[in-house]
């Protein structure tokens, strides 16, 4: 028959284990019921501990190098005896490991952990920290106590961004264009969810990508576009001044087109009556 164990016993097999790295038979008094204790492997059905993340959100950007998170771990109900031994997290930012809670083995054997972290002065760009929860366990059978471990990894993903995009315009320059059509080219330093641009100081208008403004009015002008990155951060381009003196074109030349019908009118006359002198000479002769 399989039973848990109390913890003493098992954390006495978990300091023993640690240290031998073996199999050993040891006598602990009378107190202690177990003859022997075994380090095996997990049992199937023994849960790892829980690890929950708050305040810290898993593909995310933020606009900030300082992010306060609240780390809570827990052990789930099973079958087994189980204890928090080990509580660490590793930034790709930093070498070294930091280390939230340690088993000793003396004091109390918890099996429910809380604490509030703030990640200081993180590097622009994409990010990761890994949360790692270790757990000790064990039950018996018969004489014999069998200890083992349990553990949980938990990975965030994440985005510093605390910089404002750059947007600079492109062929645009301080001079009179002869045409109402004019393309506005512009490049970005990063991936941007917004795009806008003002004319003349208007408001401003969405676009997609480098566009046409179409059907200037000749005069002076000037043109600013703004992005949004996807943290929330703004960059406006330079504000340039160009002017456009489109050239109208030559009207149509009546003058010529009205002589030209007044020709046309003049040769008309002159065929019909023509017509009409040969039909009275030829109605004549008849006679």
């Amino acid at each position: 028959m399989r039973k848990t164990f109390p913890a003493l016993a098992f954390m006495l097999a978990l300091l023993f284990s640690a240290v031998s790295g073996e199999m050993f038979i040891i006598n602990l008094a009378k107190a202690n019921p177990y003859l022997s204790y075994k380090w095996v492997s997990p049992p199937k059905d023994a849960l790892p501990p829980k690890i929950s993340i708050f305040s810290l959100k898993n593909h995310t950007i933020y606009s900030e190098n300082n992010i306060s998170l609240t780390l809570t771990v827990s052990i789930p109900e099973s079958n087994y005896s189980l204890g928090l031994t080990e509580i660490r997290y590793q930034r790709d930012w930093k070498e070294s490991i930091a280390r939230l809670y340690h088993y000793t083995g003396y004091g109390l054997w918890i099996t429910d952990f809380s604490y509030n972290l703030t990640l200081s002065e993180i590097p622009e760009g994409s990010h990761s920290i890994t949360f790692i929860a270790e757990a000790g366990g064990g039950y018996a059978v018969g004489l014999t106590a069998y200890s083992f471990g349990v553990s949980s990894v938990s990975v965030i993903n994440f985005t510093i961004d605390t910089i404002s995009p750059e947007v600079s315009l492109l062929h645009l320059e301080n001079e009179t264009y002869e045409a109402s059509d004019i393309l506005i080219n512009f490049t970005v330093n990063e991936q941007v969810s917004l795009i806008t641009f003002s004319l003349d100081g208007q408001d401003n208008a969405t676009i997609y990508g480098n566009t046409t403004l179409t059907g200037l009015s000749n005069g002076r002008h000037n043109i600013t576009v703004y992005v949004w990155d996807r943290a929330g951060h703004v960059g406006a381009s330079e504000t340039t001044y160009f002017s456009v003196s489109e050239t109208e074109p030559e009207p149509f030349p009546t003058t010529i087109v009205a002589v030209a019908s007044g020709a046309s009118v003049a040769a008309v006359g002159l065929g019909l009556l023509v017509y009409f002198e040969k039909r009275k000479k030829e109605s004549g002769n008849n006679e």
